[in-house]
């Protein structure tokens, strides 16, 4: 943690079970500028707001299904597999690595650890769309710029079949990668 503590908090889809929802949330003396019975506050216009049906999937959702034990589970579960990715990746030493934490993974083509959006080199962005392909190709849903997200009805298999795939992409195109990232 880098002892950085936000205004504000942001939470979106997960928090609705399912359904469209979002919150957001601070310390008192932020969250008073939204209070409705104070003049002179802000308005908090929202599509979803009050949206029963979110409301209830997402009271269920963080009080039964994604409970303390179960995050963190997750976040244990998703992190060890981005970090075997970038094994995998070093142990073929092909220059790709898998940026995020846990459940959010960004590959991007590097030997490192990608820090900030200027370290994106040109020749990684044009490698995305092939990773984005053949990977659709391979039953994998990725997005175009390269993220990979994982979610609680995954399972081990789900993330064999992802990693194996990701091997046999960084097998099949290794001297191509290496070749546009030195361009």
């Amino acid at each position: 943690m880098l002892g950085i503590e936000p205004d504000l908090t942001t939470l979106g889809k997960f928090i609705g079970g399912g359904l469209p929802t979002g919150a957001f949330g601070g310390p008192g003396h932020v969250m008073a500028h939204f209070n409705p019975k104070q003049k002179g506050t802000l308005a908090h216009a929202g599509t979803f707001n009050n949206n029963v049906c979110s409301m209830a999937a997402g009271c269920v959702a963080m009080s039964e299904i994604f409970t303390p034990v179960r995050a963190t589970e997750f976040y244990e579960w998703s992190e060890a597999f981005r970090q075997s990715l970038n094994e995998m990746f070093a142990q073929k030493e092909v220059p790709m690595y898998a940026n995020g934490l846990a459940s959010m993974i960004a590959i991007h083509f590097s030997r490192e650890a990608t820090k900030r959006p200027a370290d994106i080199t040109a020749g990684c962005r044009s490698l995305r769309p092939l990773l984005h392909m053949e990977l659709l190709l391979d039953g994998i849903s990725i997005c175009t710029r390269g993220d990979l997200f994982l979610s609680l009805p995954m399972t081990d298999e789900h993330l064999a079949t992802a990693r194996d795939a990701l091997g046999r992409f960084a097998d099949r195109y290794k001297p191509l990668i290496e070749s546009v990232l030195a361009a």
